[in-house]
Parts: structure tokens; C-alpha cells; sequence
């Protein structure tokens, strides 16, 4: 676990700073915030995996769902388990789409169940993670197994509701009360 005075917490903090000036319009800071976000992921995911074409795919990616929840960040939490969340669904995402057309080579060749489960267990996602898991558990059951088809096993709102017998329009409904709670 990083200690406070670490470069990844000092890091975090920059970026969060950034980012509350860029909530408010400072069109430099978003900008600035973004490079550094950019340089940051793709030597990241650089690491993690080997075609350069998804690299930068999922890079693209996450700056978009980056855009579209800046509103959601919270200055009173920490910047990167916010912003590795985000690129964790969006790779997750990514990889399970492209998997259907074609094998992904991935650094230990293993399958992408067991990628998806070791790729993301760092430091960075432990407070997240822990906080997603008493908030999955404060759920009613037949919610907390909506989400879990869903979101944890990566199942469509089709094949959720063909499991719970339920239809897909009330799958979609239990998903967003739970997300919601």
C-alpha cells in the first residue's frame, strides 16, 4: 500500500486538483489534466497487454468515460481509484467485445476471465473495491444479483433476465434502482 508522501498519492493529488479546476471551466487545467492522464494510461496499459491498437483504444476510451463522469468526482476522495475504476470498466468492456470477433493476446496467455481478475488487483483499486463490495452487500438480494450478473460477470440485461426469469425491461429497472441505492 502507498505511503502518503508516495509519488502515486502525490500524483493523485495533482491530478485531483486539476481536475476540480477543470469541473470549474478551467479549460487549460482539463487539457493539461488530460496529457498527463494519456501518457499516464497508456504506459500503464502497456504493461498489461500487447497489441498497440487496443492500447490506444482503451485509451480513448477511458478519457471518454473520464469526460463524461468529470461531474461525478469528489474532492473529498481520492483522484486515482476514481479514474482506475473508470478504466477498469472500459477495458473490461473493451476486451470482453473484442474477444468475441478474435483471441486477444494477452501477456500470460491466459484466458480473459483470469486477466480480468489479476489485471486490476493493485493498490490503487483496493479502497474502491472494498466500498463497491459493502455497498453491493447493503443491497436487497434480488438487486445484488442483478448487479453481479451484470457488472461482476459481465452477463447482457437479456441473459439476466432468461437466469431470473425476469424480462429485460425489469432487469433494466433493478439495475438502475440498485445503482441508484
Amino acid at each position: 500500500m502507498p505511503t502518503e508522501s508516495s509519488p502515486y498519492r502525490e500524483r493523485g493529488a495533482k491530478w485531483a486538483i486539476l481536475m476540480l479546476a477543470a469541473q470549474a471551466a478551467d479549460e487549460a487545467a482539463y487539457r493539461r489534466l488530460l496529457k498527463e492522464l494519456t501518457s499516464y494510461l497508456e504506459g500503464y496499459l502497456r504493461k498489461r497487454l500487447r497489441d498497440a491498437n487496443y492500447i490506444n483504444d482503451i485509451v480513448q476510451e477511458s478519457l471518454i468515460g473520464v469526460h463524461k463522469a468529470r461531474h461525478t468526482f469528489d474532492a473529498s476522495r481520492a483522484f486515482l481509484p476514481w479514474f482506475h475504476a473508470i478504466v477498469r470498466y472500459k477495458s473490461i468492456d473493451y476486451l470482453r467485445q473484442h474477444n468475441r470477433r478474435k483471441e486477444i493476446e494477452i501477456l500470460d496467455s491466459e484466458s480473459l476471465d483470469t486477466y480480468s481478475e489479476t489485471f486490476w488487483s493493485s493498490a490503487a483499486n483496493t479502497e474502491l473495491d472494498e466500498e463497491l463490495l459493502k455497498a453491493l452487500e447493503a443491497l436487497p438480494p434480488k438487486q445484488k444479483r442483478v448487479v453481479e450478473l451484470l457488472k461482476l460477470e459481465g452477463f447482457t440485461g437479456r441473459e439476466v433476465g432468461i437466469q431470473m426469469g425476469m424480462s429485460e425491461g425489469a432487469v433494466k429497472v433493478t439495475a438502475h434502482r440498485a445503482y441508484a441505492a
